[in-house]
């Protein structure tokens, strides 16, 4: 197991979280990764996905999808 890290705007993390928090969730059971965001009110947050590898890439990708 392992896990990587990416930083996100705050708008960015709005589009990832989605509404009450569908978007993540539905990410979450997708990609078999867990995907944490950090709280905070500072302008960028912390994402952090950890899983299998390929449970990563495919969480990251979802992600990407979103940009």
């Amino acid at each position: 197991m392992s896990d990587r890290r990416k930083w996100l705007q705050m708008g960015e993390v709005g589009s990832i979280i989605g509404k009450k928090g569908e978007t993540v969730k539905k990410m979450r059971e997708e990609s078999g990764a867990r995907i944490n965001i950090s709280e905070g009110s500072s302008p960028e947050r912390i994402v952090t996905i950890t899983g299998p590898t390929e449970g990563i890439f495919r969480a990251f990708s979802m992600i990407a999808q979103k940009f």
